[in-house]
């Protein structure tokens, strides 16, 4: 009886083990997305120009120019070398 109730116990705790990792993971994993894209509001496409420098440095490949209004269409993407 007592080693039916220990395996019921350890089951219970691998369990919340597995649940707090999957938890940790889950969080990591936000954590990395939420970094993938950076949104930087300039005012036109000179100041737009101006910044890519330090973009590079930060390593970012690539950069979406769109209009500021929802009704302009996206004007493209540019890679940077």
């Amino acid at each position: 009886m007592r080693v039916l109730i220990i395996l019921r116990v350890l089951i219970i705790l691998i369990i919340l083990i597995i649940l707090i990792i999957l938890i940790i993971l889950i969080i990591l994993i936000i954590l990395i997305i939420s970094n993938i894209s950076k949104t930087i509001v300039v005012s036109n496409y000179k100041q737009a120009c101006e910044l890519i420098d330090s973009l590079v440095e930060e390593g970012i490949k690539a950069v979406e120019l769109c209009g500021g209004s929802v009704k302009r269409a996206c004007l493209g993407w540019f890679q940077i070398p």
